[in-house]
């Protein structure tokens, strides 16, 4: 795909939701033009803070250290950038807490929500293009689900939102979900981030039925 240099850059990349044709929508993601290991960070921020290089790697390195800490034992860490905290995964679907299991529960990762200020510091609107509300959160995910009836689900989000979503129209009308048509297969839905079937062959951004969906 055509990189593009009006504005800051960007490429168009196809993504997994196609037309009636066939063709794959697209999505915009940055081109990235340099990328800042911690040295070359540092480096950066001594000239920008009069600070020497070797003072900024030591900060850096002191945070990187009590943070990792802090997270291995479950603490969430706030900054003037952000908030850190462990991710955490619920394997299979369960309805009854007390047969909750520690072996039921993966670490995932770490979960990084931006702080309001660091968000709206960063928009690159100047640059040209445009913005929409900001949220404070980096990502939207899927916690839970519940099949409702006929094609629709309950959908509880990571903010704690609750959507109802009817996925037939998105059946109906896109090739990549026309398998589940089959109520069998639309029903044995996993959870990860987002809605999986058939072993991660079909999935939905959850971004979507966040914004397409009815508010419960």
């Amino acid at each position: 795909m055509p990189r593009k240099t009006d504005g800051i850059p960007f490429e168009l990349q196809p993504g997994p939701i196609k037309d009636d044709e066939g063709n794959p929508f697209l999505y915009a993601k940055p081109v990235v033009k340099y990328k800042y290991d911690l040295d070359a960070f540092a480096s950066y921020c001594a000239k920008e803070n009069t600070r020497t290089k070797g003072e900024m790697l030591y900060y850096l390195s002191v945070f990187k250290d009590a943070a990792i800490q802090l997270l291995k034992e479950g603490n969430r860490v706030e900054t003037p950038f952000g908030s850190f905290a462990p991710k955490l995964k619920l394997r299979g679907r369960h309805t009854d807490a007390d047969k909750v299991k520690g072996r039921d529960v993966e670490y995932s990762g770490v979960e990084f929500i931006p702080s309001k200020e660091f968000v709206e510091k960063a928009n690159c609107s100047r640059h040209g293009f445009r913005t929409t509300k900001i949220k404070a959160m980096t990502w939207i995910e899927i916690t839970n689900a519940e099949y409702i009836d006929g094609y629709k689900m309950f959908l509880l989000f990571n903010d704690g939102q609750k959507r109802v979503f009817d996925f037939l129209p998105l059946i109906e009308q896109y090739p990549v979900f026309k398998p589940l048509h089959d109520l069998t297969l639309f029903k044995a839905f996993t959870i990860t981030d987002t809605l999986e079937w058939d072993n991660g062959n079909i999935d939905i951004a959850p971004e979507y039925i966040y914004e397409n969906g009815m508010k419960a």
